[in-house]
Formats: C-alpha cells, structure tokens, sequence
C-alpha cells in the first residue's frame, strides 16, 4: 500500500507530525512537529553563487538559470501533488 510520502512530489511539501500547546513564562503556546526542512531561499542564494562564482552570464542574477530551473520543478512538483491530495483546485479563471 503506498503513502503520501511515496506520492511524487510530497517531499517538496513540509509534513506535520505532531501539534501541541506549551505553557511557558510568557504564555500558552502552539507547537507543530515536522519534518525537516532544507535552507532558506536566501541561504541557498550563497551556496548558488559560489557554484557559479566563475560563470560571467549570471552575474546579474540572484540565481542561475540552472537553479531556477531546478526550483520551479520542484515547485511544480509540489503542487501537483496538493491538486491530487485535493488540497488546491487549478480551475480555470475568467476576467
């Protein structure tokens, strides 16, 4: 029987394990347990650059075309994975 986190793209999405409250000096508050989750994009933007350090036609760009590339495919991925799990409807729109 396969799970959600064999589903095609489900590992580009965060998976909530576990949520509790924590009474603490300053208040009640929400904890959520997941998994866990790479760098920021902004973190990421430096290990890309030393990648391509050497490579003039990205200098102007916050990343290379590759990085894109690989970042919108997982985001694509991403998201058809919560159309299938019917978490988000991609009708069309009519303006």
């Amino acid at each position: 029987m396969a799970t959600i986190s064999d589903e095609p793209g489900s590992k580009h999405i965060v998976h909530l394990y576990d949520s509790f409250q924590h009474d603490g000096p300053n208040g009640t508050h929400e904890v959520v347990v997941t998994n866990v989750v790479g760098p920021t994009l902004e973190a990421l933007q430096g290990v890309v650059y030393v990648m391509y350090w050497d490579d003039p036609r990205y200098y102007a760009y916050p990343f290379p075309l590759p990085a894109i590339k690989g970042l919108v495919s997982q985001l694509l991925e991403a998201l058809s994975f919560l159309k299938r799990c019917g978490i988000i409807y991609g009708g069309m729109l009519k303006f």
